[in-house]
């Protein structure tokens, strides 16, 4: 593995904010106290994809009777389906995807799966709470969602901001052209009514490309490494929840259980999906899911 890290300030009301920013080229983990939480407990808010045995559960049968067509008979089989029928093709963001409307059929099998509803944390006190980079307006429903719960009584005693470098996009983000996506998120998260003090802003580069220059932009696994290299996430470990909104909470869980040491227990949380989410952007996420879930199950099968 190669990681090149950097330390960085960020200044908060008066006081600075040390945090790393570390790039990571990585190939395979293998040590059982690096990277894999060897006992992952699947939230009982969504259903599981797979049996313990990897056989696709009732839920994904019962998606595939909707779709008509024969039901994968493993999670390879049902990976492999999904990498080719449901993902966007590289480069192309889920802006991009066809905007037509969830067909109403398929909304209970989402349901169960975790890919509609709000879903709440299952327990009061939290050593961490993640906030999942993105878009300027799910960044924002994110934080909000952050400050419901605290004010619902819920305690975080350390806020972690997991974001990129990814410049912001002219179309979706005007407002925000010239500032990347780990300055929005700051910027966000200073306007809210949550802890000035106990923040972190994790932050992975952009990633290089074949000629040589940082144009891919870092995903929720490189964010996470990121995290996982910090001097934060060697000093604290316990109990975290995910903060993302629906339909993306099921996935980040699925990566912080494969990535981060067993010391931390993983929990997903956010508001519930648009009224107008696009089914392709669900299907596209229930396939980049079942990949997540494929890594994961084999790393514990091993």
């Amino acid at each position: 593995m190669v990681r090149k890290t950097l330390a960085v300030a960020v200044l908060l009301g008066s006081s600075f904010l040390l945090y790393q920013v570390t790039y990571s080229h990585y190939t395979k983990h293998t040590s059982p106290n690096s990277c894999c939480n060897a006992t992952p407990t699947k939230s009982n808010r969504f259903d599981n994809l797979i049996h313990t045995n990897g056989v696709p559960s009732p839920t994904i049968q019962e998606l595939f009777n909707i779709l008509g067509k024969p039901c994968p008979k493993d999670l390879k089989d049902l990976n492999e389906y999904a990498q080719r029928e449901w993902i966007r093709k590289e480069g192309v963001e889920r802006w991009d995807l066809d905007q037509q409307k969830l067909d109403q059929k398929f909304m209970p099998v989402f349901k169960k799966l975790g890919l509609i509803d709000e879903i709440k944390p299952e327990k009061k006190q939290f050593e961490y709470a993640f906030i999942m980079g993105a878009l300027a307006e799910r960044m924002k429903i994110r934080i909000a969602y952050l400050e419901k719960l605290k004010n619902e009584g819920y305690v975080f005693n350390h806020i972690v901001l997991l974001a990129g470098l990814r410049p912001a996009n002219a179309i979706k983000e005007p407002e925000w052209v010239g500032k990347t996506e780990a300055d929005i998120m700051m910027d966000l998260y200073k306007k809210s009514s949550l802890p000035q003090d106990r923040v972190q802003l994790v932050c992975a580069p952009m990633k290089i490309d074949s000629s040589g220059l940082p144009t891919i932009r870092p995903n929720t696994d490189d964010t996470i490494l990121a995290f996982k290299d910090s001097e934060q996430a060697h000093a604290h470990q316990g109990s975290c929840v995910v903060i993302s909104n629906s339909p993306f909470i099921p996935r980040p869980v699925s990566l912080f259980r494969m990535l981060l040491p067993h010391t931390f227990d993983i929990y997903g949380a956010g508001d519930a999906a648009n009224e107008d989410i696009a089914m392709a952007v669900i299907f596209d996420e229930l396939a980049r899911l079942i990949f997540a879930e494929l890594k994961l199950f084999n790393q514990l099968h091993q």
